[in-house]
């Protein structure tokens, strides 16, 4: 393709988008709506798996009797760190005064605030072993070992919240798979229409040029740019708005829930935006293409 040509029908196609600006934005509303969804969902998508990927090595806490004499913890302490499928490094022993100390931290309390001042002269906090299973698939196998042991109460584990993760993770791909669907579907509706406005308003000039001897992609190509234009400003819109609007959640939710407060909590946007830019502008440049080449082959006879 000369470049002479390319200017033309790019030249051609924005003339066009102007022309039908209102069926043009509309192109571009639906297709946008279809790619911000997308983008929200493989940002929840690829949050939740990062999470999955943090709970499943996340240590398991062993509850200790009370009435545990201290001696005897040294004995359940060494006991428990002989076991096998204990990842290094190995069992941790939390007082309850440490326990009070992190629950403290973990509320963005200090430990001279008057709320948990008041609980260190009379401490909830029992005492813990946190160990880290080397597998998550050993983590079954250890809960069943431990708890057998003298002195431990029970064993508490990410299970649940990792099955609860997963499940959301599932849904949340299943209901973005279905709506990304029709609304793809609908902005190739959308685009088709635009494109045979279009080539109802250029009718005439298309006969003359068949009449020269233009040649088939030369009428046609224009109508594939336009289309792909539509796509990707329709791309961009979201791509825009959602980089921003994600900053500002993670910080917001960081800032007023103290339990997410950590950086490492959610995946960052440099890390996000690298791959749902270009997934982003290939799926609006995709949809315009296909409702372009499908339009001209219904409205624009060879």
């Amino acid at each position: 393709m000369k470049f002479r040509s390319l200017k033309y029908y790019v030249e051609e196609a924005f003339v066009s988008v102007a022309r039908n600006r209102l069926m043009s934005l509309s192109s571009i509303a639906t297709v946008a709506a279809c790619i911000f969804i997308l983008i929200f969902s493989v940002c929840l998508a690829l949050n939740l798996d990062f999470m999955l990927s943090k709970l499943e090595r996340t240590v398991m806490t062993v509850t200790l009797d009370d009435a545990l004499p201290q001696e005897d913890v040294s004995t359940l302490f060494t006991a428990i760190n002989d076991l096998e499928h204990i990842q290094a490094p190995l069992s941790e022993y939390i007082s309850p005064e440490a326990a009070l100390s992190e629950f403290a931290s973990m509320l963005g309390e200090s430990e001279n605030s008057g709320y948990i001042s008041a609980l260190y002269s009379d401490n909830p906090m029992g005492r813990y072993i946190r160990i880290t299973p080397d597998d998550p698939r050993n983590a079954e196998a250890l809960i069943v070992e431990i708890e057998a042991m003298a002195g431990v109460v029970r064993v508490q584990n990410a299970h649940e919240l990792t099955n609860m993760l997963i499940s959301l993770n599932n849904a949340v791909r299943i209901v973005s798979i279905i709506m990304i669907l029709i609304l793809s579907l609908l902005s190739v509706i959308i685009i088709m229409n635009t494109i045979k406005l279009t080539v109802n308003n250029r009718r005439t000039e298309i006969i003359i040029m068949k009449y020269v001897g233009a040649t088939e992609w030369f009428i046609k190509w224009p109508f594939v740019i336009e289309g792909i234009i539509i796509g990707v400003i329709g791309a961009l819109i979201p791509i825009v708005i959602s980089w921003f609007l994600y900053d500002g959640a993670i910080s917001a939710m960081q800032n007023n829930f103290a339990m997410l407060s950590n950086a490492d909590t959610f995946k960052a946007s440099i890390e996000l935006f690298p791959i749902l830019i270009p997934l982003a502008l290939l799926l609006g440049a995709l949809i315009g293409t296909l409702g372009s080449v499908t339009s001209m082959r219904k409205h624009l006879s060879a």
